[in-house]
């Protein structure tokens, strides 16, 4: 019988969750799901449009019924560069996890998240 589990060395390589959120305050990216457990290491922010006053960037963590939300470094109204967080933050298979722009009606935002599947982590059925 095959392993469903993710323990080969192929699977160190990253998996990267990447979009943007539209105008508007508290507009959201896209909001992804974990296909089996992980772990997001870094998330990078890109600034798209910049904003009129200053935003701290929201990620919101959905596990089952509860939610936890991660404040990270506010974005200016002249911020132009790219900010980029280390983290070590654990998913389950089917959490999901998406990032809201902050306050600021004008800011668009880019961001990637880069996750690795935990070594071992069985594929979720």
């Amino acid at each position: 019988m095959a392993s469903k589990a993710y323990d080969h060395p192929a699977y160190v390589a990253p998996t990267i969750y990447s979009g943007g959120n539209t105008a508007g305050a508290n507009s959201t990216t896209p909001k992804f799901a974990a296909f089996t457990a992980m772990k997001i290491k870094k998330i990078q922010i890109g600034i798209a449009v910049k904003g009129t006053s200053a935003s701290t960037p929201l990620l919101y963590q959905r596990s089952g019924t509860s939610t936890t939300t991660s404040t990270y470094t506010a974005l200016t109204s002249a911020a132009e560069v790219a900010v980029s967080h280390d983290v070590d933050i654990t998913l389950a298979a089917g959490d999901s996890f998406w990032l809201t722009g902050g306050t600021d009606a004008t800011q668009v935002l880019g961001v990637a998240f880069e996750c690795y599947p935990i070594a071992g982590a069985e594929l979720a059925q």
